[in-house]
């Protein structure tokens, strides 16, 4: 799930969580039951975090047993490329997902952002583990702001230009983007690719 900072990725991603880790429909998609959720968050607190929780939880009003049973969300911080694999692993057994959310992958990646081989290296030892398990991943994926005069109606901006090559979009098995369209209407329309 790509979009620019502050586009409301991690809003979306949690809602999406929270129905899948409770069983409820994410819009016409149906979930057939609740499912077991890894949430890692890679930026924020926890204060804001169950703010946030708390808020999206007001407006679905989800199974409390449910979510305390399926959903966990995790700070993970301070581990790169490699590195992150070793927690990444821990929390997949310690919590045995059916799907993890990671938000964002750049947090835990150095680097240039924009090459595939950067990716690549990240992303190979997070795949062994998920492919082993079975385990269905959503990845949240920044790309840079456009600039003042650049206007984004282009719904497949991200997946290629932003994210600076395609490897990314290759490896996804679907990709999906969260955009502005116009800068001065506060509207937000949703891409699938």
């Amino acid at each position: 799930l790509q979009s620019f900072t502050g586009q409301g990725k991690s809003v979306m991603a949690v809602q999406w969580a929270l129905c899948i880790a409770t069983g409820r429909d994410i819009w016409e998609m149906k979930v057939k039951y609740p499912r077991k959720v890894l949430y890692i968050a890679g930026e924020g607190d926890e204060i804001t975090w169950q703010r946030d929780i708390k808020s999206i939880d007001s407006q679905f009003n989800f199974n409390r047993k449910l979510v305390e049973r399926n959903f966990r969300l995790c700070h993970v911080y301070g581990y790169t490329n490699g590195e992150f694999a070793v927690p990444f692993k821990k929390l997949v057994d310690q919590y045995n997902p059916e799907m993890v959310v990671i938000d964002n992958y750049q947090s835990f990646v150095t680097g240039e952002l924009n090459s595939s081989s950067c990716f690549r290296g990240w992303i190979c030892r997070i795949d062994e583990i998920i492919k082993k398990r079975n385990i269905g991943l959503l990845l949240l994926d920044h790309f840079p702001k456009p600039k003042d005069d650049e206007h984004v109606e282009n719904p497949t901006y991200g997946v290629y230009k932003g994210a600076g090559h395609s490897t990314k979009a290759n490896w996804a098995r679907a990709s999906a983007e969260l955009i502005c369209p116009k800068p001065d209407k506060n509207e937000r329309r949703f891409y699938l690719n």
